[in-house]
């Protein structure tokens, strides 16, 4: 059973101050905390700290094992405020939310405790604390499944340092892993792995896509201008994730180095500026021998024209 269940506290909080015919005001003052403090206790907002349900049994005129509504209430109590008394990892995942951090840490330290336990308490420990124990336990064979649950709690330069030595090395198979840490990682950063691994012939350019809302258009441009184009389809999805100025410049290199790819210099044109695509369509139609492929060519680029770069078209 759940001793700290915040919903039944509430309840019983609510009742008896009720039954007391007191206001949330009294009893905020009996107890030296604020009104605010009491009322997010009635709404199930909060739970009071470990050290006030020995004040607010004594203050409601219930026992605290009614308040909390289990017969272990007041043991458990005892056990935490105790620093030398043990208390099992279930009980501290229990209690953790009405723990002061260092209560917690205390009652963990030297536990066998698995990467699941330990998300569940990661929220209540130090960042040094919460990375000392990912380090113990970073050989789990679950490691890659719980780094990106945990994440959220990492300092940032422990966090790099897992993608580093745990993700990156298993790689192409950690690449759903490293797509989750994406949201908690600096963009230099994703943008640093992104050029790393944008040449690794195990990973397509389109596996990647997924990190590209986490990256800085200047990395992603980066990678690109600094690789031989390998997926031509891929370069679509690229693109609204470029700036106009780089969405231009790659337009052009395609259509300079890869002049056969004009499905996908079509599927670029909605991305691409209307001066860029007539100064394209000056070079490409007169190289197209037949009459009806030029036609259907000036025609795919022409929603995308502007009514002077259209006419410096004609005027060439």
């Amino acid at each position: 059973m759940v001793i700290f269940n915040s919903n039944r506290i509430s309840k019983k909080i609510a009742d008896a101050r009720k039954a007391k015919n007191m206001t949330q005001m009294e009893l905020a003052d009996r107890l030296g905390v604020s009104y605010q403090a009491v009322s997010n206790w009635e709404r199930s907002q909060s739970m009071p700290d470990i050290d006030k349900y020995a004040s607010l049994a004594e203050v409601l005129d219930i026992s605290i094992n009614d308040l909390l509504g289990s017969d272990e209430g007041e043991e458990t109590i005892k056990q935490i405020q105790d620093p030398d008394e043990p208390v099992n990892i279930e009980t501290v995942i229990d209690a953790a939310p009405v723990m002061k951090p260092q209560q917690v840490e205390d009652k963990v330290e030297h536990k066998q405790i698995s990467l699941s336990q330990l998300r569940e308490i990661a929220p209540y420990v130090s960042d040094d604390t919460l990375s000392e124990m990912m380090h113990t336990l970073q050989d789990s064979p679950d490691f890659l499944q719980e780094l990106p649950k945990l994440a959220p709690f990492l300092d940032e330069d422990d966090l790099e340092e897992f993608v580093e030595h745990k993700v990156l090395p298993l790689m192409p198979d950690a690449l759903p892993t490293l797509i989750k840490l994406a949201p908690f990682r600096d963009e230099d950063a994703n943008g640093e792995t992104l050029s790393q691994l944008w040449g690794d012939t195990r990973v397509s350019q389109r596996d990647l896509k997924e990190l590209l809302p986490f990256i800085d258009s200047d990395a992603l441009y980066d990678a690109l201008m600094s690789n031989r184009i390998t997926d031509f389809d891929s370069l679509v999805e690229l693109a609204p994730f470029l700036d106009d100025d780089q969405v231009n410049d790659l337009f052009e290199k395609v259509a300079r180095k890869y002049p056969e790819q004009r499905k996908i210099l079509r599927s670029l044109a909605p991305f691409t500026e209307s001066d860029t695509i007539a100064e394209y369509l000056k070079s490409a139609l007169p190289k197209i021998t037949d009459e009806k492929e030029r036609a259907s060519e000036f025609h795919a680029f022409l929603p995308f024209l502007e009514d002077d770069d259209l006419l410096s078209i004609f005027d060439r």
